[in-house]
């Protein structure tokens, strides 16, 4: 392969990356991040404004399709630019529960504003789950 060729192919995979590296190693993590968002979105419901919105349904359908090993990459998706995947994220950290604490816990200081409010929630409702059935 000549020089421009390599130099065309490198660029290509640098701009498909958004300019990181990172994303060549973690591409399955990305693709998992992908598939979810889709996941939610086609599971997104009219709600009483007209608007798409999470309800019980979303949450089903996403219950038995999320699995242990994604609770990375729904506190990753705290922060997503769309408020109804970032939403629909922090209802399924909700729902794993106890195990998804760590997970939200180390990534605090990293999140932004919005998503680190949605994992503060999270945190809460979690305990507060716990405290309930300790009860």
């Amino acid at each position: 392969m000549n020089f421009v060729k390599t130099a065309s192919v490198l660029a290509s995979v640098i701009i498909t990356c958004g300019f990181s590296l990172a994303c060549a190693k973690d591409g399955t993590m990305a693709d998992r991040e992908n598939t979810l968002k889709k996941l939610i979105k086609k599971n997104l419901h009219i709600g009483p404004h007209l608007t798409s919105a999470i309800d019980e349904r979303t949450v089903k359908a996403l219950r038995e399709q999320i699995e242990q090993s994604d609770i990375a990459i729904l506190v990753n998706l705290l922060s997503d630019k769309d408020a109804t995947v970032a939403i629909a994220a922090q209802l399924m950290l909700i729902e794993i529960g106890q195990p998804s604490l760590p997970y939200i816990e180390s990534a605090l200081s990293s999140l932004d504003a919005k998503a680190s409010v949605r994992a503060l929630q999270a945190i809460e409702s979690i305990n507060q789950r716990k405290n309930e059935q300790e009860e």
